[in-house]
């Protein structure tokens, strides 16, 4: 497998994880606004401190963090990547972080 190919794979793979967040900040909105006009909790939430996608939203962010420290690691070495997200650096700034809802504790 090329280098060229891995990188491809984990440009991919981030905006894959990118995406992911969207939905589950999307989902935490419309779980939090059911809960407060049914006048409920979450009971996950309430026992742990944390609710169940509180803590995807969290981990799903790690993983974009652990994806750009890899692509930039890579990039380093890569000045002339050519096709592989303009120059190796087409990850950042790209959504997934501090975009939609704030929702971690």
């Amino acid at each position: 497998m090329s280098r060229q190919h891995v990188l491809l794979e984990t440009l991919a793979a981030r905006q894959r994880a990118a995406e992911l967040l969207k939905t589950l900040e999307r989902a935490q909105a419309e779980c939090e606004g059911c809960l407060r006009s049914d006048e409920r909790q979450d009971m996950m939430k309430a026992v742990t401190g944390k609710s169940s996608i509180e803590s995807a939203i969290g981990q799903t962010r790690r993983m974009i963090e652990m994806l750009d420290r890899a692509l930039g690691e890579a990039g380093e070495g890569e000045a002339g990547l050519e096709g592989v997200g303009g120059g190796g650096r087409g990850w950042e700034g790209g959504g997934g972080r501090g975009g939609g809802g704030g929702g971690g504790a």
